[in-house]
């Protein structure tokens, strides 16, 4: 009880700073330049710190230090942010410049001085240019119950990408996400079993928060069905060739005597 009380206290005094656990989740496409805005207005006394990932440890990446007789502003040497950070001196916002997905991650502001401290965490994504999905034909079986088709949708630059089948009434069938921003050149890939002899048209999306692309098409554009000859079909083939079989062997026979009574009449008149 007097713990709490205390902690009031200090809130009231500005000792406790003001802090919030929610980050700010904002998204850029690579190569664009993004700007985390503080929301704040940089005072005489007051000091901006900004650092890159969840390690209290981790160094200011950007400062500014403001005072009635000067003002500083320092940017980190980290190679990852060379020549890319731009901080605002009015404000503290800080602009990062061609962005890769290295600057992908949790960037932490902190704002003390003149007023409580002030905390705000940014989670950025970076996002590589979403490309169109391929759908591909992987198998084709035969079964007792039917054919089935295996098809296969795939995305290349897939961070933080879902791939999704949708069939012909909208009615999504399957979807996967990629939510892995190792490299700007992640791929996803989505199978789908379908009856080819059902002729629908399924689509293919991909999409995150930057853009959507959609691929549309038909099974029998992937899956070309082997249909069996009926039982009906199979039966008049056999009665049409039975007769021509008949008229071949006679024809060989006619022919194998009729050689024979010339081989016969050529050695009678040799005698």
């Amino acid at each position: 009880m007097h713990l709490n009380t205390l902690c009031f206290l200090y809130l009231l005094l500005g000792v406790c700073g003001a802090r919030s656990d929610r980050s700010e989740l904002v998204s850029v496409s690579v190569g664009e330049s993004v700007t985390l805005r503080t929301g704040v207005s940089v005072r005489i006394n007051d000091r901006v710190l900004w650092r890159f990932g969840s390690d209290r440890a981790d160094p200011p990446i950007a400062e500014i230090l403001r005072r009635s007789y000067m003002l500083s502003l320092h940017v980190g040497a980290l190679e990852r942010f060379q020549d890319r950070l731009q901080l605002d001196q009015h404000s503290g916002s800080l602009t990062i410049h061609n962005c890769t997905s290295q600057h992908s991650g949790l960037y932490r502001l902190t704002v003390s001085g003149s007023r409580n401290t002030f905390n705000k965490s940014f989670s950025l994504r970076v996002y590589a240019p979403l490309s169109v999905p391929v759908v591909r034909s992987v198998s084709l079986s035969s079964r007792s119950a039917g054919q089935k088709c295996v098809l296969v949708c795939l995305l290349r630059n897939a961070s933080w990408a879902t791939l999704s089948f949708y069939s012909s009434g909208g009615v999504l069938l399957s979807s996967v996400t990629h939510t892995n921003n190792n490299s700007d050149h992640s791929s996803l890939s989505l199978p789908l079993q379908i009856q080819p002899q059902e002729e629908q048209t399924y689509s293919c999306v991909a999409n995150n928060s930057i853009s959507t692309h959609t691929t549309h098409f038909n099974s029998t554009d992937h899956c070309h069905t082997h249909t069996e000859p009926s039982p009906q079909y199979c039966l008049l083939l056999l009665l049409l060739l039975i007769p021509a079989a008949v008229a071949v062997t006679l024809l060989i026979v006619c022919v194998c005597r009729k050689h024979r009574r010339a081989e016969t009449r050529t050695a009678g008149e040799s005698v």
